[in-house]
C-alpha cells in the first residue's frame, strides 16, 4: 500500500501533467493485464507487478479522491456532500487495494 501511494505521489503528477490519453489507456489496459498475469502466476516475484497493475502505474486515483476535496472545493460544485462522498471513495480505494494485496499475498505464500 505504501509503495502504491508513493507511486501516486511521485509518478502521478508527471503522468497527469502530460495529459496524454494514450498513457492513461495504456495504464488501464496493461494494469489489468499485469493484474491477471499475477493472479495466474501466484509467485512471490509477482508482488511488485501486482502493485504496478493495481495502482495503474501510479495514476493518482486514491490521492485525488482523498486530497482533492480538501484542496480544490470548487471542482466539487462547492457541495459538502459531494466532497465527503469523494473522500469516502478514496478511503474505499485504500480498503479495496489493501484487501486485494493481502489476498494476493496469502495465495502467493
Amino acid at each position: 500500500m505504501i509503495t502504491g501511494i508513493i507511486m501516486e505521489l511521485t509518478i502521478g503528477p508527471m503522468l497527469v501533467k502530460a495529459q496524454n490519453q494514450a498513457l492513461w489507456l495504456f495504464a488501464q489496459v496493461m494494469g489489468a493485464a499485469l493484474f491477471i498475469g499475477c493472479m495466474f502466476a501466484a509467485d512471490a516475484i509477482t508482488i511488485p507487478f501486482w502493485i504496478l497493475g493495481f495502482f495503474k502505474f501510479g495514476y493518482p486515483e486514491i490521492t485525488t479522491s482523498l486530497v482533492g476535496p480538501l484542496l480544490e472545493p470548487d471542482s466539487y460544485f462547492n457541495s459538502t456532500v459531494v466532497r465527503v462522498a469523494s473522500f469516502f471513495s478514496g478511503v474505499a480505494y485504500i480498503v479495496h487495494h489493501t484487501g486485494g494485496t493481502i489476498a494476493h499475498s496469502v495465495v502467493t505464500f
